[in-house]
């Protein structure tokens, strides 16, 4: 096992996500909205899941890592 306690990490270690769609850099968080039956929460209505995610700034994809299972293509 490797101690990373010790090591010293810095911004020059961290590899930027490119876009796979168009070669963009910058990304910009946005929610998917997911909902869960009543029926599985015994709840009296569905309800609705926030979930935060990361999409391209410049064309929109969402990268895979990004998706909820439902949204994956």
């Amino acid at each position: 096992m490797i101690d990373l306690s010790k090591k010293k990490i810095g911004p020059s270690d961290a590899k930027p996500i490119i876009c796979k769609n168009c070669g963009g850099m910058y990304f910009r968080q946005v929610v998917s909205l997911n909902t869960i039956s009543k029926l599985l929460t015994g709840q009296p209505e569905d309800q609705v899941i926030p979930v935060p995610t990361f999409r391209c700034d410049d064309c929109g994809y969402i990268p895979e890592e990004f998706r909820t299972i439902e949204s994956a293509e």
